[in-house]
């Protein structure tokens, strides 16, 4: 029987802090955070895109 990857997957561990940031901020001040929102959802891309490239490039080591 074979063991499946067992550790930390940091990228997801990010990315699910990153969206519950964004979740608080969303339902506490939805119009007045309007900035913060489309800075956070800017941020999400932008450290997706790097681990995704980070894990590609190891992929191919």
């Amino acid at each position: 029987m074979e063991k499946g990857n067992q550790g930390i997957k940091w990228s997801s561990l990010i990315m699910g802090v990153l969206l519950l940031m964004l979740a608080v901020v969303i339902f506490t001040f939805p119009i007045e955070n309007f900035y913060a929102i489309t800075w956070l959802i800017g941020l999400f891309v932008l450290i997706n895109g790097v681990i995704q490239i980070v894990y590609r490039r190891k992929a191919k080591a």
